[in-house]
């Protein structure tokens, strides 16, 4: 998992500022399967 990756796609992108500006706003965004909610809390061990 990449730090702040929230379209799950691999890598850092215009389309991670855009779910999260439209998290903020109270718009809907889809998720892949795979992907975590955006008000969800995961944990991550770092080794």
């Amino acid at each position: 998992m990449l730090r702040g990756d929230f379209d799950c796609s691999g890598s850092l992108a215009i389309g991670d500022a855009q779910k999260i500006a439209r998290f903020l706003v109270d718009l809907a965004i889809t998720q892949a399967p795979a992907c975590f909610e955006m008000d969800q809390h995961v944990s991550l061990e770092i080794s």
